[in-house]
């Protein structure tokens, strides 16, 4: 499930989308609405985050594009995702 997407990132460059709302329960916990889930890359369906990482970190190399088959909204569409090496100012590269 995408949580976050980050302007300028490969996900916001494919068109991922985040979580943009929350919504609170009548036991009064407030939930993030999910954004979008991924379910396969490149037709392997994909059960954790870890999946992802796994195929995305050693199934993969920069310039491969990936097929996402995501569900938005209840449907199940498909994004083409180009790997790249994040740059030194991507918030993302020191993560970890």
């Amino acid at each position: 499930m995408c949580l976050e997407v980050i302007e300028g990132s490969v996900a916001d460059q494919a068109g991922l989308q985040g979580t943009t709302e929350t919504r609170t329960l009548d036991v009064g916990f407030e939930v993030a609405v999910p954004g979008d889930i991924i379910v396969a890359i490149d037709g392997d369906a994909v059960d954790s985050v870890e999946d992802v990482s796994h195929k995305v970190i050693y199934g993969s190399a920069t310039g491969d594009q990936l097929e996402l088959s995501i569900i938005r909204d209840g449907t199940e569409i498909g994004v083409i995702v180009t790997l790249q090496v994040p740059s030194a100012d991507d918030p993302q590269s020191t993560a970890g």
